[in-house]
């Protein structure tokens, strides 16, 4: 059983905050935050303090990225005041007690018509769910969810994989989507199926910067080529020298321009 206390600690806070917080309109996740604010200040007989993302995330157990959009939200609808720290790092928050002002009071429509707009439009969106759910928004996963569409072969290491699609857009060159059964027929050439293999090959595109898979570094007699058209590395050369002319072929093209030569200026030249 806990043993609470007000000994142990407690947050002086007004009835009147606590009502307005009660009925306004705002989200679980914005009220979380709001609370936790007051905790950091009042809770410690401060009217602002600097608190990091990472204190955020501990204290809720919601994602930094979270974290910050609802903090976003709670500043447009003036129940949070957000400003940066005099050496430039970090920023401090402090809660508006003055809760006739907040955005969300019906009362105050016309006067903060814009930021209450702007609230209106934040509230028709579905909230985002946090990133220790299953299934989430942000583009990390959504590259995910796009590339389970295909079946991924249980043999392919998929976290090295998805590294693999963020390095091809981060040289703006992205995998096409109809591209990956290529891929996968190609690598599984590579690696006969070792997910080990597989992995080595992957990470050594992603270090290089490389569009295409090709067999590691010392395969293949030292000669690293391109596996199903999906590129080529920087030391790439082509697979014979160009075609050379044999010398009895040079002999006979030599005669005939000293031939041509003769009746052009009627001169003797030597014979080959």
């Amino acid at each position: 059983m806990a043993d609470v206390q007000k000994e142990n600690g407690y947050t002086g806070i007004a009835n009147q905050i606590l009502d307005a917080l009660i009925a306004t309109q705002i989200s679980g996740q914005e009220l979380r935050i709001a609370l936790l604010i007051i905790r950091k200040t009042y809770g410690f007989n401060k009217k602002e303090d600097a608190i990091s993302l990472s204190q955020m995330t501990d204290a809720t157990g919601m994602h930094k990225i979270r974290c910050s959009q609802v903090v976003r939200r709670l500043e447009l609808m003036k129940i949070l005041t957000v400003t940066e720290n005099i050496n430039g790092i970090g920023k401090k928050y402090k809660f508006n007690k003055d809760f006739e002002a907040w955005a969300t009071v019906t009362e105050n429509i016309n006067r903060y018509r814009k930021v209450k707009q702007t609230v209106n439009v934040l509230r028709k969106r579905p909230l985002m769910k946090t990133l220790t759910t299953k299934d989430n928004n942000t583009k990390d996963n959504n590259t995910k969810d796009k590339a389970s569409l295909f079946s991924i072969p249980e043999w392919t290491p998929k976290e090295t994989f998805f590294e693999y699609l963020e390095m091809r857009k981060r040289i703006k060159r992205p995998l096409m989507e109809k591209s990956y059964p290529r891929f996968f027929s190609a690598l599984l050439k590579l690696c006969a199926g070792k997910q080990s293999l597989a992995e080595e090959i992957i990470n050594q595109s992603i270090l290089n910067s490389w569009q295409g898979i090709f067999p590691l570094k010392g395969d293949d007699n030292g000669n690293r080529r391109s596996v199903g058209g999906l590129g080529k590395p920087k030391e790439w050369k082509p697979d014979r020298p160009p075609e050379r002319i044999e010398s009895g072929r040079v002999k006979e093209l030599l005669k005939t321009t000293i031939f041509k030569n003769q009746a052009e200026d009627g001169q003797d030249y030597p014979t080959v």
